[in-house]
């Protein structure tokens, strides 16, 4: 399976980043599928262009905060898969 992993350093604390995870994923279409807040995990899933999407989301507990994301899925190209990835990073804005 395809995957395209991006990472952000973020000026918040993983708690916030992964609040925000909650929220933005959501708003983007993606459905929570599972969290793990004592790892300030969230593993989501949707679709691009009708193709499914896993994203898995990870806040580091280090200082600074690093965000990484993995999105794979199936037959889309690694294009897309970045560009889902930097529309998740643009709305989070943090």
């Amino acid at each position: 399976m395809p995957s395209e992993m991006l990472t952000q350093s973020i000026p918040t604390s993983a708690k916030e980043c992964y609040d925000a995870l909650l929220e933005v994923l959501p708003d983007l279409g993606y459905e929570i599928w599972k969290t793990r807040p004592i790892a300030w995990l969230v593993i989501a899933r949707g679709e691009i262009e009708g193709s499914p999407l896993t994203i898995n989301a990870m806040c580091s507990m280090s200082t600074p905060t690093t965000l990484s994301l993995t999105l794979s899925s199936d037959g889309v190209s690694s294009e897309q898969l970045q560009k889902a990835g930097n529309a998740i990073l643009e709305k989070l804005k943090l």
